[in-house]
């Protein structure tokens, strides 16, 4: 294809209702025009405040190359500091830069890892993710021996916050269960709920069973100025996943007090912030283990990089599947691990089996 002379001509906000199991799930996806037919998308993304973001980058980025996005992604990111360029809008940033590399990759018919230099292997790890379960569920054992049967690298489990009791001698209870029933190394999500003495007396407590990691055991928001509270504990510490561009990055990252760093590829600012904060993270010999929320990102950047710099992949078992469900061509491990995506782009075009697709300029905000 003639790629000198493609512009963007306008980028809509689809809202896509599909049927899953016995229910209807919808969500918004991003759509980035060009005047040669190729569409770029990325979703699914769930928060109408995200959307709303993206409505008001519309014209900044009318015209312009698609395959440009460094120069796109600075542009958009120097036209405000309204309100701080973190959060919801570097969330909608990064899906606007993820299709951006969709439409290259469609433009150059690769999928998106060759253009950031791979495949580095043919196939990655995935760990499980079973947040969607109850961590004091009578079927938990079983549970954690099905992933171990799926061939799955280890398993992670949310050990939340609880209403009612001792939530700590709750989460402690839960956590010797899940280790008692499995062979592997288990890691558990904290969803930062506990304070600097709970992580401490959680980790005694534990200090007998071999455990992979605890995830922002305190609030994210907490993090540079309360782990350095937490250096002497003795189970690896995993963050990174509420850090949204590589300012932030590097500020966690050179304070040496994480263990692993768990990048989320689209809340960050997208592909192309992704790739230098991947840059410090390598430098710096802490493994980067893409946050699973937005998997296919984080699965073409995992593709482009060494083992040792990205290990494995987060596949959330019962989350996922609903995501994958408004794709084209879902995608899924097998035997725990996921191969290399042939598909031109970044895998996120639509399915065609949706019940309902409204094309919106302005995305719907609920009242």
């Amino acid at each position: 294809m003639e790629v000198n002379g493609i512009r963007i001509t306008d980028l809509f906000i689809d809202y896509v209702t599909v049927p899953y199991e016995d229910q209807f799930i919808s969500a918004y996806f991003l759509e980035v025009a060009t005047n040669k037919g190729i569409l770029g998308f990325y979703g699914p993304i769930r928060q109408s405040s995200v959307a709303v973001q993206l409505a008001t980058m519309r014209e900044t980025i009318k015209g312009l190359n698609p395959i440009a996005t460094e120069r796109i992604w600075n542009k958009v990111f120097s036209s405000t500091q309204f309100g701080g360029r973190t959060g919801i809008w570097m969330m909608a940033l990064g899906a606007l830069d993820c299709a951006l590399w969709d439409i290259k990759g469609k433009i150059f018919q690769v999928p998106v890892f060759e253009l950031l230099g791979g495949p580095c292997r043919e196939k990655i790890p995935c760990y499980a993710s079973c947040m969607g379960f109850d961590e004091e569920g009578a079927e938990v054992p079983k549970i954690v021996k099905q992933m171990e049967n799926e061939g799955y690298l280890a398993q992670k489990w949310a050990l939340r916050k609880k209403e009612s009791g001792d939530s700590l001698s709750r989460n402690i209870q839960s956590a010797k269960r899940i280790c008692d029933s499995s062979s592997q190394k288990v890691m558990f999500e904290i969803l930062g709920s506990w304070a600097i003495s709970q992580t401490k007396e959680f980790c005694n407590q534990m200090k007998s069973y071999s455990i992979g990691w605890i995830e922002e055991p305190i609030p994210s928001e907490m993090l540079l100025s309360s782990l350095i509270d937490l250096k002497d504990i003795n189970i690896p510490i995993a963050a990174g996943e509420h850090i949204y561009n590589r300012f932030e990055a590097y500020s966690l990252l050179t304070s040496k007090l994480i263990d692993y760093f768990q990048l989320d590829i689209g809340w960050c600012g997208g592909i192309t912030e992704s790739i230098r904060i991947v840059a410090m993270s390598s430098t710096l010999g802490i493994p980067l283990i893409p946050h699973g929320h937005n998997f296919l990102p984080g699965l073409h950047l995992a593709f482009a990089y060494a083992p040792e710099t990205i290990p494995m992949l987060e596949y959330h078992i019962t989350i996922e599947p609903r995501r994958q469900i408004f794709y084209k061509h879902p995608v899924k491990p097998k035997n725990g691990s996921i191969s290399l995506p042939e598909q031109p782009g970044l895998g996120t075009e639509l399915t065609p089996h949706f019940l309902k697709r409204e094309k919106l300029i302005e995305p719907k905000v609920s009242k």
